[in-house]
């Protein structure tokens, strides 16, 4: 499933070549079935640090496809925040064998909507472009003491 280039190279009896021929493809898989998030792994709370702190977050799911783990082309997620703001989505890093990872660095805030319960929602996409069905889990952003 994907993309393939093949190219072509002619050579006659005297030993000369022609030009290349280049052609593109696109094989796709009739009986593809959908990528499947099958566990997330989020800290349940995380404590914002004080000011001039920050402290890492690291978010990591496993995700599997029946067509083999090289038919997963990307694993996003959205957030949304507190206040009901939806952010763009965000990729996560293949970390091989169905284990997608993203970690970023968590810095205090003053501002209220940065505390709260966050909602994180994933969808898988394969290389047929099907989407897996998207698996919400939260964490809990709290003040420090």
């Amino acid at each position: 499933v994907g993309i393939y280039r093949i190219e072509f190279l002619a050579e006659n009896n005297s030993g000369l070549f022609s030009n290349i021929i280049t052609s593109d493809f696109i094989v796709t898989n009739p009986a593809n079935q959908p990528p499947v998030i099958n566990s997330t792994n989020l800290p349940d709370s995380v404590v914002r640090p004080f000011a001039g702190d920050s402290t890492l977050l690291t978010i990591s799911i496993n995700v599997s496809d029946p067509d083999g783990l090289c038919d997963l082309k990307e694993v996003t997620f959205v957030t949304k925040r507190p206040n009901g703001v939806l952010l763009p989505p965000i990729p996560m890093f293949n970390n091989q064998n169905g284990q997608f990872i993203f970690s970023n660095y968590v810095a205090f805030s003053s501002d209220p909507g940065s505390y709260g319960y966050f909602k994180y929602t994933f969808t898988a996409r394969d290389n047929s472009n099907i989407l897996s069905s998207p698996v919400t889990d939260s964490i809990k952003f709290v003040q420090p003491n």
